[in-house]
């Protein structure tokens, strides 16, 4: 079957956007699965490209900064900043000393947690650093 033998079917009746498809696709009838069938395969070739370009750690470090405060409501998102991220594992500035061992002695594992369930559990571990200027 080749695929000018295809012949969607018409789903809806709206007579404008039925004569553009049936022109584009070179069919008497509009099937709209035959457009939107695609789309998870456009998602799935997105990732690919991230991940063999090595971009993934990228735009989830972009996504994290731009929702830090967000994430971190208060003190702490303000004392904090992410400021990198490689292989799954986050390195967090604190901008003191207190703040950087009130941090790594109590809330570690909440701060992970709260990370984690902001970007579904692709960070593992997190580092907190003094931050130099």
């Amino acid at each position: 079957m080749s695929p000018r033998d295809f012949k969607p079917k018409l789903r809806y009746t709206d007579p404008g956007r039925h004569q553009i498809y049936k022109e584009r696709l070179r069919v008497d009838d509009y099937d709209p699965d035959v457009f939107f069938k695609h789309e998870d395969n456009m998602d799935d070739a997105i990732s690919e490209v991230l991940k063999k370009y090595h971009l993934t750690d990228r735009v989830l470090m972009e996504d994290l900064l731009d929702r830090w405060t967000k994430i971190f409501v208060g003190p702490i998102g303000k004392h904090t900043e992410p400021i990198k991220l490689f292989k799954g594992v986050l390195h967090i500035a604190v901008d003191n000393t207190v703040w950087l061992n009130e941090l790594k002695r109590y809330n570690k594992k909440q701060a992970l947690k709260k990370i984690q369930e902001q970007t579904k559990n692709e960070i593992k571990d997190i580092i907190f650093e003094l931050k130099t200027y």
